[in-house]
């Protein structure tokens, strides 16, 4: 048995009643996608009890644990196929096998004896366990033991770069090499615990190597594995840590809020080094409150506290609390109100980024107030904010705000003292508002004067009546501006009288333009951008449109003229034809490196493997929701020695197959399907 490959794809006559979880089982192994080989093995094994098939399941899943780096499971499984056939080659062979690999040679010579023992009754199958002792015999013969021979500063770099589960693994070899892998520091510096067995070896080392150990992450489901932690946390084992993570899936387990008084030690312990610190509490109850965690870890800059409760539950008190040193806040919860906010600012003076999910408006008022050095702005907002740039400057004001992702927006009274206070520095603008009346605009002008974004660069909002008017009003020939992002514009015509006097602009996303426009407004816009394009000044690199009804084949080929254009995004453009879609992409030719087609059932299999060929720029496909795209058309695409793609993502294309997608896998970087 080759121990460095998967046993042979399974044919067996038993596998009948399972042939869906088998046909899985074999694909898993034939792409050595160790993970799903052992899911699928697992799957089956649980259902079938017939020696003969188990053993062979066995086999298959101890190989994939192995060569996955899990070598206890792995060695299970062999010992189960020992258990489970004593009589069998198979398991001795299988665990001998896995020793060998390992460089445990002595115990791999033992198990083969062990079987060449068990089935002394027939010669024939002794010979595979004689001819693995042999080869074994071998091995030990010409073996090196690097860490003994090489000197000890290139072991240490080598055992640095080593997987967490190999150095696991490593602790098990030898005293030489348990002892070699201790004593490199770098090896040690970041330790993530989950449900691996592995993660057993690791615990026992702990109070030798947690004095190296920087960045801890707990995320596991296991009691005894959280336990074991926060006792070592406790007694004080890691020395030099400054971050620390625990997950949802470790605060889950039952009985946490019995830790609290443990981990409160545990966080005194730590509270020197201790500087970022990152807490999913789910549902937990009775346990600590975020004014207690600040208090124990006095030298904290980042925190992020989530639960599912409100934050008068968690929230504490912060009377307690003198000025601390917190730079950077995210709170997720079901409910923040503006007295939690205004507590936090009171005692955390230095606040640089706030990011608040689960409040409601009231909470901006005191940000107006007390967050004199808040830069970055977090409200109700799904998608990633982007983390603090490096020290703080002279310059008082936010740089960055960003409201939620759609959905009821805020009304604009709200939030518009706080842009109207930080006009001069706001630089980039994520607004989701409300629409606001005719009356009550000409309100705001009058309440608000002069309101400009002069240092804007990237805006996103929601272009509802009203609030069009006001914001693109503050846009007016805005100098920096490169990236605007437009959804539901009532006005399309109005939108682009302003986009086509934004010097800088680079990036546009217009999406869901729900006003009647005539297409030449698009055409004016492109035509300009074209000539910019020409004469080596600022234009298009990047465009989006996604539901422009407006969008036909006359604006996409004028479209097509920009020469700086690079990146496209279309979806839902159902004025545009099947010819008008091929002739852009030709026109367009070698220009574009990022391609995205979505919800629009005129793409063909035409426009994937023919219009796309031959673009040799061309590094990132993205198609979504086409019920015309078949197999053929990504094959013939990818099969094209002209396109050097480096990325596809394939979503709800119902006649692309995973067939399709596995042939794909094997030719292109990174694959996405769903």
């Amino acid at each position: 048995m080759n121990a460095d490959i998967l046993p042979s794809v399974l044919y067996i006559s038993l596998l009948s009643s399972l042939p869906n979880t088998i046909q899985s089982l074999n694909n898993a192994i034939e792409g050595r996608e160790y993970l799903r080989t052992i899911q699928f093995a697992s799957d089956v094994i649980n259902q079938v009890r017939q020696s003969n098939l188990l053993l062979a399941l066995l086999d298959v899943r101890s190989q994939a644990y192995s060569m996955n780096g899990q070598f206890e499971l792995a060695l299970s499984d062999g010992e189960q196929m020992i258990k489970a056939a004593p009589t069998s080659v198979a398991g001795y062979l299988r665990k001998g096998d896995l020793l060998s690999l390992y460089g445990r040679q002595k115990k791999a010579i033992a198990t083969y004896c062990q079987g060449i023992q068990a089935v002394q009754l027939n010669p024939t199958k002794a010979e595979h366990l004689l001819l693995a002792k042999s080869k074994a015999e071998i091995l030990i013969e010409k073996r090196v033991d690097f860490v003994a021979a090489l000197p000890a500063d290139i072991t240490t770099k080598i055992i640095a770069q080593l997987p967490q589960s190999t150095k696991a693994v490593c602790l098990t070899i030898s005293k030489m090499w348990r002892n070699r892998v201790i004593e490199s520091a770098n090896a040690w510096k970041r330790l993530v615990v989950n449900d691996n067995q592995e993660y057993i070896q690791l615990f026992r080392a702990i109070p030798t190597v947690g004095q190296n150990i920087q960045d801890l992450i707990l995320d596991t489901s296991s009691e005894m594995s959280r336990s074991a932690c926060i006792n070592n946390l406790r007694e004080g084992y890691f020395t030099s840590i400054r971050s620390l993570e625990m997950t949802a899936r470790t605060t889950a387990l039952g009985n946490f809020g019995a830790y609290a008084v443990v981990l409160s030690t545990a966080f005194w312990q730590i509270r020197s080094t201790l500087t970022n610190l990152q807490i999913d509490l789910g549902s937990v109850q009775n346990t600590f409150s975020m004014a207690e965690l600040l208090l124990s870890c006095s030298n904290l800059t980042d925190l992020s506290f989530s639960t599912k409760l409100p934050m008068s539950a968690l929230g504490g008190d912060f009377s307690l609390l003198n000025s601390h040193p917190l730079l950077n806040l995210e709170i997720r919860s079901t409910l923040i109100t503006g007295k939690q906010i205004q507590d936090i600012l009171r005692h955390c003076p230095n606040l640089r980024r706030l990011v608040m999910n689960g409040c409601i408006p009231p909470v901006l008022r005191p940000i107006q107030t007390y967050a004199q050095n808040l830069e970055i702005l977090g409200y109700n907002h799904d998608h990633p904010i982007p983390g603090l740039p490096g020290a703080s400057t002279d310059i008082r004001g936010l740089r960055e705000i960003y409201t939620s992702d759609g959905g009821v927006g805020l009304h604009v009274e709200v939030i518009l003292p706080l842009l109207y206070k930080n006009m001069e520095t706001l630089e980039t603008l994520y607004l989701c508002t409300r629409r606001i009346s005719a009356g009550d605009l000409q309100e705001l002008y009058s309440r608000y004067p002069n309101f400009k974004l002069k240092k804007v660069t990237t805006l996103t909002f929601w272009s509802f009546e009203g609030v069009q008017e006001f914001i693109l009003r503050a846009i007016e020939r805005a100098a920096n501006l490169s990236y605007l992002s437009m959804v539901n514009i009532h006005d399309i015509s109005d939108a682009i009288g302003t986009i086509i006097c934004l010097p800088a602009l680079k990036t546009l996303r217009l999406s869901h333009v729900t006003s009647i426009a005539n297409k030449l407004s698009f055409l004016r816009l492109f035509e300009t951008h074209a000539v910019r394009s020409k004469s080596q000044q600022s234009s298009l690199e990047s465009i989006t449109l996604w539901h422009c009804a407006e969008i036909t084949d006359t604006v996409l080929a004028s479209l097509a003229r920009i020469k700086t254009l690079h990146q496209v995004v279309f979806a839902n453009l159902n004025a545009v034809s099947t010819a008008g879609l091929s002739q852009f992409l030709h026109r367009v030719d070698q220009q574009l490196t990022y391609i995205s087609l979505g919800d629009m059932w005129i793409v063909t299999d035409y426009h994937i493997a023919t219009a796309l060929a031959g673009k040799r720029n061309l590094t990132m496909l993205n198609l979504e929701n086409l019920p015309n795209v078949t197999d053929k058309g990504i094959r013939d695409l990818i099969d094209n020695g002209n396109c050097p793609m480096q990325e596809l993502a394939v979503n709800n294309c119902p006649l692309v197959t995973n067939d399709c997608i596995q042939y794909v896998k094997k030719k292109v970087k990174t694959v996405v399907y769903t």
